[in-house]
């Protein structure tokens, strides 16, 4: 209501509010805890949405789209800016945490069959750009390699199962931001 020289007036805005954009992001994986080198895929969604700009743009697959990926090298905040077909504005932001690189490799496992540790687990394994896993036997002769390692190795060589006991395991591994790794140690297979 406006009231001037003793004369009112009322009027009756209405706000549509199917126009606001409702901006919010959505992360795949779900958990935006990741290791360094691992990509996070992000979405911007919200209503009618005709733009979208990322900020920072570091690590970024690009700084404008609601589909976009990110690999950051440390732990970092990213704001959506979008734009909709009613020209509302909105904003979102999203903190992904970065953990260092580091191997977990499973000093045991148990391949007999009772559907609990059956393969041998290096844990960030995917994350690296290339690799090589060799397993010895005591005598130092090789029973395992593999340079695309899925962590899928059963305690086998040449398909019968090797017997139990300590074994040595060399994992050479690049990551993406080219750090060389090597991890050395023993692994015990129990049946």
């Amino acid at each position: 209501a406006a009231n001037l020289n003793g004369c009112s007036d009322t009027a009756l805005v209405t706000v549509n509010s199917s126009t606001a954009v409702n901006l919010r992001i959505v992360s795949n994986p779900v958990n935006t805890t990741i290791i360094e080198g691992e990509r996070i895929q992000l979405s911007a969604i919200g209503n009618n949405i005709t733009s979208c700009q990322w900020q920072p743009s570091l690590y970024l697959s690009a700084d404008v789209g609601v589909n976009i990926s990110a690999s950051p090298a440390n732990s970092i905040s990213y704001q959506a800016v979008a734009v909709n077909t009613g020209g509302c504005r909105d904003t979102a932001s999203i903190n992904i945490t970065v953990l260092p690189f580091t191997l977990d490799v499973s000093a045991a496992f148990t391949p007999n069959g009772d559907g609990y540790t059956e393969k041998w687990v290096i844990k960030n394994i995917q994350v690296v750009r290339q690799h090589k896993v060799v397993v010895f036997n005591r005598w130092g002769n090789k029973i395992f390699e593999s340079s695309n390692y899925q962590n899928n190795w059963d305690g086998t060589h040449n398909g019968i199962p090797v017997p139990d006991g300590a074994y040595y395991y060399v994992v050479e591994a690049v990551t993406v931001n080219d750090r060389r790794v090597i991890k050395k140690g023993s692994l015990t297979i129990l049946r």
